[in-house]
């Protein structure tokens, strides 16, 4: 069976990093995988990835829903898109076209062209349901609104089966565009549980950052995006370091805010305790030396980081939003909190720092569960599915 797997993302992100790890199960099990990508400077470190893994990577020169500015919701017509994608599409001729996007408004013009090269098959995988009201300064423009909900539920009437990372993401979906439950197939993500497992040097990595063996490690690992809740995770800070004064923070990523978050950590007097270390390629060794992991996001879909902290053996402190719920319960693994409140994310890691057992307790049930989230069964239900549906095409 041929397999295509397309995205038009702007940027790499775990949505991204999803499609990797898909393509590499799917090989691994016998299917022919393609892979189509953009042709842009911000694919070129996973597209090296998968050039190492001889994954067949092809590239075109596309545009994501975010080139298009305040005129996003009219992607669907970028005609020369559609028609370059169409030809693509009719040369790799695929069984299955399979499309991931993060957003249910990615991804329009695939579909699109799917449909027209006479792709009998077509799936997408959605990462989040998150629908965000069209302003033009700060007044909402519900025509338009009403309008992109319907060339959503127009645009995926060509899908045979969506693929929602979370029952969140699904139910979101259903609820705001009114795509039927019906189309919905519920895959978790998944990661490789083994690789976060391996009993990293603590100390080296800590050294680096000027913290001895005794002193406590807050990571944070996330684009610097403000939908990420950064801010409001440093805003806690102050208050953390009141009662722990051998507390350090750590934040993995790099985006928009960094400036701001960098100001904001030196107007709060925190920054001999805060570091900025940018993207880093050594995830596992970061977490193998981390006592707690912090996620305070606004919004999210099945957030890949979190299962790998919890496959590290860490407590988790995070919001209650997207998926989250599905992958802690609150109390077992970790603690959730409301997003966008910073004095409930210094209460839930004050309550771990101050007891250790409760934090080697919350670290043990976060490894055993993480073991639920394994990219071979997130590979295994995609195969299913595809396996069904060539079976009633």
């Amino acid at each position: 069976m041929k397999i295509l797997l397309v995205s038009d993302a702007h940027r790499t992100a775990g949505a991204e990093f999803y499609l990797y790890s898909l393509a590499k199960g799917l090989k691994q099990r016998g299917y022919r995988v393609k892979l189509l990508c953009p042709d842009r400077k911000e694919w070129n470190e996973l597209a090296g990835k998968m050039a190492i893994d001889n994954l067949d990577v092809n590239v075109l020169p596309l545009k994501s829903r975010h080139d298009f500015g305040r005129f996003y919701f009219l992607a669907f017509l970028y005609l020369p898109q559609i028609i370059k994608l169409k030809r693509k599409i009719q040369q790799l001729n695929p069984d299955i076209l399979h499309i991931n996007t993060a957003v249910v408004e990615d991804g329009q013009t695939i579909i699109i062209a799917g449909r027209l090269a006479r792709v009998k098959n077509l799936i997408n995988t959605f990462h989040t349901g998150q629908f965000i009201p069209y302003t033009i300064k700060g007044v909402r423009i519900r025509l338009i609104d009403s309008f992109r909900k319907i060339v959503v539920r127009k645009v995926i009437s060509f899908i045979k089966a969506i693929i929602a990372v979370s029952f969140s993401t699904a139910y979101e979906i259903n609820q705001k565009y009114g795509v039927p439950k019906e189309k919905f197939k519920i895959i978790y993500n998944g990661i490789e549980v083994s690789k976060f497992n391996l009993g990293y040097d603590k100390q080296s990595f800590r050294n680096k950052v000027g913290l001895d063996e005794n002193g406590f490690l807050v990571t944070c690992v996330s684009n610097l995006h403000l939908h990420k809740g950064l801010n409001y995770l440093l805003a806690a800070i102050p208050d953390v370091l009141k009662e722990f004064s051998d507390v350090h923070f750590l934040f993995v990523g790099d985006g928009e805010q960094r400036v701001k978050l960098l100001e904001q950590s030196r107007s709060l007097g925190i920054d001999k305790n805060v570091v900025f270390i940018g993207k880093s390629n050594n995830v596992p060794s970061i977490l193998g030396a981390s006592d707690i992991f912090v996620l305070p996001s606004l919004w999210e879909g099945f957030p890949l980081v979190i299962l790998e902290a919890m496959a590290a053996g860490l407590p988790i402190v995070a919001t209650r939003v997207g998926g989250i719920p599905e992958m802690i319960t609150s109390g077992e693994e970790g603690f959730l909190v409301d997003p966008c409140n910073s004095n409930a994310l210094f209460s839930a890691i004050k309550k771990i720092l101050n007891d250790s057992e409760l934090a080697k307790k919350m670290g043990i049930q976060a490894k055993l569960r993480a073991r639920n989230f394994s990219v071979n069964h997130m590979v295994e239900k995609t195969c299913e599915l595809y396996e069904s549906m060539s079976n009633i095409s």
